[in-house]
């Protein structure tokens, strides 16, 4: 299993998206976590399930070779046609994991700030 967050061995360290942001600060970072949990390195059409794919590394996306159709690994997950940046999702999935209580999207919103 693949953690989210990363805690440092000491225990203390950034909170939030400030630690989200250390920890992934860049568009790229999140696609590879997001690639290595979903495919395990070997990456499959979202449309025809053909793992016959190439990389387009510019873009952040792959090509089908099969069903020649270009899929992110975010296809067909909550962040899909989002307009928010990876990062951001990945603080609230954090917050989300983390709270004992339900988080409402007022409290995210506001600790997102």
């Amino acid at each position: 299993m693949v953690r989210l967050m990363i805690t440092p061995a000491n225990g203390r360290g950034l909170v939030g998206l400030d630690r989200v942001y250390a920890t992934y600060p860049t568009k790229a970072d999140c696609v590879v976590l997001l690639e290595r949990l979903r495919w395990q390195g070997n990456p499959q059409c979202p449309y025809c399930n053909s793992t016959r794919t190439s990389p387009m590394p510019k873009e952040d996306r792959h090509h089908c070779n099969n069903c020649s159709t270009a899929f992110s690994v975010t296809v067909n997950t909550a962040f899909h046609h989002t307009h928010l940046p990876l990062q951001k999702w990945f603080a609230v999935v954090s917050l989300v994991l983390k709270s004992r209580r339900s988080v409402s999207a007022l409290s995210v919103g506001a600790r997102g700030r």
